[in-house]
């Protein structure tokens, strides 16, 4: 879960341009207008509300620089991020005579939170390697900003950022501000190193779980400072992301990550309330999943926000992946009451979408481990045999039993072997091979392929029985193979 930003690699289009054509004028233009936007934040200590709505990546775009301004720019700004990032390293123990961090300091904390959007003008595709390559600059061991932000924040967050009125302190809250957000836009890359790097500050996680307790009253009865309130979107964001780490999940749970964010799911905030039921889904353990029993609202909510995602040129809704919410129904899911929540709720049709389309072959792998995990729910499952339509869950089972990519493969393979059972009480399937085989004789030559060589002995039935449909043949197969049917 991201903030104003889209992490999904998608397909998109790149203009191939001639270094003499009008395109290429406007590559030129749009490279000068980053080289201004840098030149100007040189001279910023703080960003402020306008500058974090020109920030918001709500909208498609479509490549204009050719793959060598392209790589001419994103080493340039590569280079602008690491001084800064030396900057930082240099000055991190500097402080004005009140106290506060130097102006130079907060000034360079401002750069490496803009450099994440520098290229946010350029596809989804090309921002995405740009900011891996970002996240492997911040945690080189001379230099590693990640460690120094996540130090500068916890300094900051025990002191407090008020003063003796209670009101925040801007040239305190702002870069405390710019930190956090900036980590959790950073974690939303789900790169493993970050979020390695991240849980080895264990002062900072222990100030992060603290503050969400210190926090809980005041949210819940909705008391909560302006101020505070970002604070807490931005720590359930960044835990959210840290979370979906499986490696991460023991020291998510040794520090207490359970306790501290299960108030939040009486959020009156959805979108608060689905981040920390994406957490719980993540880091709770088969024993613990009650705690994943969810109420129609929040359910409802979830499948709207991934139908929205769905339709979503950027694949995201309020900051959501498809991927991200598809798999926070999946974990959802694994409590037993949920199953059937979650498909009352008319999840499967798009769980089915999801998972027949390998374009985007994340979100197809999470939808078919959705799709199997809501399986193990005995009505779940009946509805799903009985459908009898062409793009039915079984039939994307089946056909996907066959991928190229290993775990779509491997998942649809296990899942037909759970519903083995209830396939073969089925009276559709067992009439599948009745009805392509009726008053049709199969040579009994071509049985003895069946060991030598199962690819060609399929083909040649198929052939004998006129069988020429794809999907028609791999129900045959199937039938013939997972059921048992004597052709």
């Amino acid at each position: 879960m991201g903030v104003s930003m889209e992490i999904q690699m998608l397909s998109m289009v790149t203009c191939q341009i001639q270094p003499n054509s009008k395109i290429h004028t406007v590559a030129n233009t749009s490279i000068n207008i980053v080289d201004k936007k840098m030149a100007t934040e040189d001279g910023k200590t703080e960003i402020d509300e306008e500058e974090t709505e020109k920030n918001d990546e709500t909208r498609e775009v479509i490549d204009i620089l050719t793959e060598t301004d392209f790589e001419v720019k994103k080493l340039e700004l590569l280079e602008k991020a690491k001084k800064a990032m030396k900057e930082i390293s240099n000055s991190q123990h500097d402080r004005t005579t009140e106290g506060h961090l130097t102006e130079s300091l907060r000034a360079s904390i401002l750069k490496i939170y803009n450099s994440y959007f520098w290229l946010k003008k350029s596809s989804i595709k090309r921002r995405t390697e740009y900011r891996l390559l970002l996240a492997g600059e911040l945690i080189l061991t001379d230099n590693n900003t990640l460690v120094i932000f996540c130090e500068l924040c916890k300094t900051i967050l025990h002191s407090g950022y008020r003063n003796s009125e209670g009101k925040p302190v801007g040239a305190i809250f702002k870069p405390l501000k710019n930190m956090i957000v900036f980590l959790q836009n950073i974690t939303d890359n789900r790169d493993p190193n970050v979020c390695k790097t991240i849980l080895e500050q264990n002062d900072f996680l222990k100030i992060l779980i603290q503050k969400l307790h210190e926090w809980k009253e005041l949210h819940l009865n909705q008391e909560l400072k302006e101020n505070d309130n970002i604070l807490l979107t931005t720590t359930l964001g960044t835990l959210h992301n840290i979370a979906q780490d499986e490696d991460s999940i023991p020291k998510l749970r040794e520090i207490g990550v359970i306790e501290a964010v299960l108030p939040y799911i009486d959020s009156s905030s959805e979108i608060k309330r689905l981040a920390s039921l994406a957490i719980l889904a993540n880091v709770v353990n088969e024993e613990e999943s009650r705690i994943l029993q969810s109420n129609d609202d929040l359910i409802t909510f979830m499948v709207k926000s991934l139908k929205k995602a769905m339709h979503s040129k950027i694949r995201r809704c309020h900051g959501w992946s498809v991927r991200e919410i598809t798999r926070t129904v999946r974990m959802v899911a694994r409590n037993n009451t949920n199953k059937r929540t979650v498909v009352t709720h008319g999840t499967l049709p798009l769980l089915v979408e999801l998972a027949d389309q390998p374009k985007y072959i994340e979100e197809q792998r999470e939808a078919v481990k959705a799709l199997w995990t809501l399986s193990f729910d005995k009505q779940n499952q009946s509805e799903m045999i009985e459908n009898k339509d062409n793009d039915c869950v079984i039939d994307i089972f089946i056909r996907h039993s066959k991928s190229e990519d290993h775990e779509v493969k491997r998942t649809c393979t296990k899942a037909l072997w759970t519903m083995k059972d209830g396939l073969r009480s089925s009276q559709y399937y067992q009439q599948i091979v009745q009805n392509i085989c009726a008053g049709k004789v199969i040579a009994s030559e071509t049985s003895l392929l069946v060991n030598e060589s199962p690819d060609m002995y399929y083909k040649v039935i198929g052939e004998q029985l006129g069988v020429k449909d794809i999907l028609t043949m791999a129900k045959l197969r199937f039938a013939l193979e997972v059921l048992d049917t004597n052709a």
